[in-house]
């Protein structure tokens, strides 16, 4: 399996409808397509075209989740008694050109599939206590979560808020 965000794991991708860009794809607007599944049709025409990773924004907040992840997910495996592996882009077994890259599975493969997996949020301290006091799976996220069970075949997911400055649940 090819580790995230190496220039391996990008070229994977490239091109590719993404679990994390889902929303992207099944927005819509009352009058017709939206804005942000228009621009990412543009981006993924233009990856194949011309063989490069289109740009992306990156913003603070999200360069300190990416970095908090690994924290989460051992936090994770402590609190349930679990082993997490580090996975990378799992191909849609019948949808071409896409996949997903979950931010870990679950326990061992059975029968080249993963028993679960994780998505992992590491947000700012207002969405984090949102998501606590809401007790539930931003809605936001719940389509990207479905299509990573879709890519992979596991059978559950675990959705993970995780914020450093908040005590762990």
């Amino acid at each position: 399996m090819i580790e995230q965000r190496t220039e391996e794991w990008f070229q994977q991708r490239l091109g590719k409808v993404t679990a994390s860009r889902i929303s992207d794809v099944i927005a819509k607007t009352k009058t017709g397509v939206s804005t942000s599944r228009q621009n990412y049709l543009v981006q993924l025409v233009s990856e194949r075209l011309t063989g490069k990773k289109g740009d992306s924004f990156v913003n603070q907040a999200m360069l300190d989740g990416i970095e908090r992840e690994s924290a989460a997910r051992e936090l994770y495996m402590q609190s349930k008694g679990v082993s997490v592996t580090e996975v990378g882009f799992f191909d849609h077994p019948v949808i071409k050109n896409s996949g997903a890259s979950p931010d870990g599975a679950v326990n061992a493969e059975e029968e080249g599939k993963y028993a679960g997996l994780i998505e992992i949020k590491c947000p700012i301290e207002t969405t984090h206590t949102n998501t606590l006091m809401s007790k539930s799976v931003p809605s936001k996220y719940i389509p990207q979560m479905q299509w990573q069970l879709s890519c992979t075949g596991a059978k559950w997911v675990d959705f993970v808020s995780y914020n450093p400055n908040f005590p762990v649940e």
